[in-house]
């Protein structure tokens, strides 16, 4: 399920670092994820959202605090296939954009969150 804003939404942000961001989400997701995936960009107030979610059956709160260390993977049965950097890269670039990147478990759904600060210049995110 993807949703995304009918509007242009701005943000003050770097674009190639935007994409290395949004791609190594994606990609993490298509690697872990099992079933139903959500994605949704949405304007909020201040900010912009980009939201991913999916099940994540196997992950354990423990693994939350942990995903955005760099080499970690919680997924060991997969581990000699992942570097465990893709995460760590993203939070590291949304951290530099002024930005942030946040993980939670709800029940058995990961819920990783990238906002922005909107801006009237920048980068245009759009459909």
């Amino acid at each position: 399920d993807i949703r995304l804003p009918e509007e242009n939404v701005s943000v003050y942000a770097d674009e190639s670092a935007v994409r290395r961001v949004v791609e190594n989400l994606l990609v993490n997701t298509v690697k872990h994820a099992t079933g139903y995936v959500e994605i949704h960009f949405e304007r909020q107030q201040e900010t912009a959202d980009l939201t991913i979610v999916n099940d994540a059956k196997e992950l354990v709160g423990s693994d939350i605090n942990l995903l955005f260390d760099r080499f970690y993977t919680a997924d060991r049965t997969r581990s000699s296939q992942a570097s465990g950097l893709g995460l760590s890269i993203a939070k590291s670039l949304m951290n530099k954009m002024d930005g942030t990147l946040t993980a939670e478990l709800e029940g058995e759904k990961l819920i990783m969150t990238c906002r922005w600060k909107l801006g009237d210049a920048g980068i245009s995110l759009a459909t």
